[in-house]
């Protein structure tokens, strides 16, 4: 399904402005590529259209079909950080940027939904011709004689330093120095900048294409795009009630993202292959079987992913498999309504 973002009809001879209704919702999107064309396609199955200004280079907007919400159109990027600000209250951006971008996020932001798309995952790599390098240990291994073989640490490429770090450090990976990537990633190590790299990856072709391989243990973060609030916007009542309008608007698309459970009987060495598949459209495990047994297998997914869930266990040689569906989707908007402004309240958030 495709959608079109239209331009703004003026109301009253007024253009649409940022930040000009006093108490409107400020929404941060995506400005330009595929994440903003698919946030204005899932907004369009509820029949909200996103309509940009003809004035402030297009950077400002409105949603049709919901009250009192201002669009900002910003770079994914940024969205983080201006959520954190309390510039805006709302946000469309990737989970891999909000803990890239707010190391402290839980106590600045709410991701209060996964979205379906956006899917990528964050990884490392290293030269396919590395043949004795397959795990971190085995990285780690390789790192420490290459300090002794050349006289400096191991340089690894990435935009995401903080996640990286954090991802060594629990995994015990050292002598190794992140070196700032620009642009094309892959790029650093063609041109002998760099060892190894971190980065996102949505098909791995470019990775192939650069003759580079990830590592087995090498996921960091499966990404996906998330509905986020701030919790260090000004929160007024107003801005909650047009919160409570998107939501409730929103109920077609979002019951489609409400968690389901699936329960099956499988193998754990089949379930550990089948897990990045399944991670990466969302699932999160709550049961496992034991190694080395057959047993019972339980892991929620948004609903509208449940299918592509059903296949991958399905092809895991997973029988039995069972899905069961919320009763109520009007029941799990209020309830992650009530959430949020329980987490404000936590947070200290003005309101």
């Amino acid at each position: 399904m495709s959608a079109t973002i239209q331009p703004a009809r003026p109301i009253s001879g007024e253009p649409i402005v940022a930040g000009g209704a006093f108490g409107a919702l400020r929404f941060g999107l995506p400005s330009k590529g595929r994440l903003q064309s698919q946030t204005a396609e899932f907004l369009a199955k509820a029949d909200v259209t996103l309509v940009k200004s003809s004035v402030d280079r297009e950077y400002a907007g409105a949603l049709h079909g919901v009250e009192g919400i201002e669009l900002v159109f910003l770079q994914a990027g940024e969205i983080p950080e201006r959520l954190a600000e309390g510039k805006i209250h709302l946000g469309v951006t990737g989970e891999d940027l909000v803990r890239e971008r707010l190391p402290r996020w839980r106590r600045q932001v709410a991701m209060l939904k996964p979205l379906g798309f956006g899917h990528a995952d964050l990884i490392v790599a290293a030269p396919k011709c590395w043949i004795d390098v397959d795990t971190t240990d085995d990285l780690d291994d390789v790192a420490a004689d290459f300090r002794d073989r050349h006289g400096h640490p191991l340089r690894i490429a990435t935009k995401y330093a903080n996640l990286s770090r954090a991802f060594f450090r629990e995994r015990g990976v050292a002598n190794y120095r992140l070196i700032a990537s620009q642009g094309a990633t892959e790029g650093l190590i063609a041109a002998g900048a760099a060892e190894a790299l971190v980065d996102i990856t949505s098909s791995g072709e470019t990775l192939r294409a650069n003759h580079l391989k990830v590592l087995s243990d090498g996921l960091i973060l499966s990404s996906q795009a998330h509905l986020c609030a701030s919790l260090a916007a000004a929160w007024p009542q107003s801005a909650l009630t047009a919160l409570r309008g998107l939501l409730d608007r929103l109920g077609g698309s979002a019951s489609n993202l409400a968690p389901v459970t699936i329960k099956s009987r499988i193998e754990r060495t089949a379930l550990d292959r089948a897990e990045t598949a399944l991670t990466r459209i969302g699932a999160v495990f709550q049961q496992r079987p034991l190694k080395g047994f057959p047993g019972l297998a339980t892991l929620t997914v948004p609903a509208d992913q449940s299918g592509f869930a059903v296949d991958i266990l399905g092809a895991a040689s997973a029988v039995s498999i069972e899905v069961e569906r919320p009763e109520q989707a009007a029941s799990q908007r209020s309830e992650l309504f009530d959430a949020f402004t329980t987490s404000l309240e936590q947070n200290g958030a003005r309101t």
